[in-house]
């Protein structure tokens, strides 16, 4: 009898972006990279060399293509992007933060974010 071939992967998010850091819901729109996430992803890029990766798989977004393709510096693998990968559309919340929705609507949030897996922004 043949052992079924294993399937290994690993997840990488993608750089910390300006939007990140101003702490906005960016969803499916783009920011780009702060500086030192392109630093940090390099970094990655040379501690996962040797772990016997055979391509990467990236969202559509930008964040995450530029963040898998400074990884690749080192690897230098095949990529491919799939739009399955990308975020999900944060609706109406889209460049909005966090403590602006909490103080516009607190009981709408929590009632939401109570929902668990089954949240889905308006």
């Amino acid at each position: 009898m043949s052992e079924e071939p294993v399937t290994w992967f690993g997840l990488v998010r993608h750089g910390k972006t300006l939007a990140n850091s101003e702490k906005r819901i960016q969803g499916q729109t783009d920011s780009p990279l702060l500086p030192r996430s392109g630093e940090e992803a390099r970094l990655w890029g040379a501690a996962l060399a040797g772990e016997g990766f055979t391509r990467i798989l990236t969202s559509t977004l930008g964040r995450a293509r530029e963040t898998a393709r400074l990884v690749n510096l080192a690897l230098g693998l095949p990529m491919e992007e799939d739009p399955r990968l990308m975020e999900q559309d944060w609706g109406d919340w889209v460049g909005e933060s966090v403590e602006g929705i909490r103080a516009r609507d607190p009981e709408g949030l929590a009632a939401m974010e109570a929902m668990g897996w089954a949240f889905r922004p308006p």
